[in-house]
């Protein structure tokens, strides 16, 4: 009896060094910011100092032509909107075939059921609610014609 009461005890001690570790290990955490927090405030103070130093170079020297240009330097970051597009693959292709002929549907979904032996997709549009397939068709990509079966 005395074995199991000093074995519960030991237990208990045990879960609670690991809280404790847990705890201050998560402390540690949330007051280092991540790498790519770093980088993005680092970016942040550079283009506020070289602003700054740009304002007090310009109003110290008004006279002077000759500006260092350093501090002038800014980088420019792609935008979120520009999309740069990949080269699509034949299959993508054969799906955009089958979206411009079947037309705007939200109620449907691509998929592809296989590829024949000439090397054409076969792009199968089904219901997305059942799944039920409702039209296959058989795309050649290189041509871009395509046949259409219900």
């Amino acid at each position: 009896m005395k074995k199991s009461y000093i074995f519960i005890i030991i237990l208990i001690v045990i879960i609670a060094i690991g809280v404790i570790i847990g705890m201050n290990l998560n402390k540690d955490n949330e007051a280092n910011p991540t790498g790519s927090d770093n980088v993005e405030n680092n970016m942040e103070n550079e283009e506020n100092n070289n602003i700054t130093n740009n304002q007090i170079e310009n109003e110290t020297n008004t006279n002077v032509e000759n500006i260092n240009v350093e501090n002038n330097t800014v980088t420019q970051e792609p935008e979120e909107n520009e999309v740069q597009e990949e080269p699509k693959t034949d299959l993508e292709k054969a799906i955009d075939i089958v979206e411009k002929d079947w037309g705007e549907d939200d109620a449907v979904y691509f998929a592809q059921d296989g590829q024949n032996a000439n090397g054409e997709y076969i792009i199968c549009v089904r219901d997305k609610n059942s799944t039920t397939a409702i039209a296959w068709y058989t795309v050649n990509v290189a041509s871009g014609t395509f046949t259409k079966e219900y």
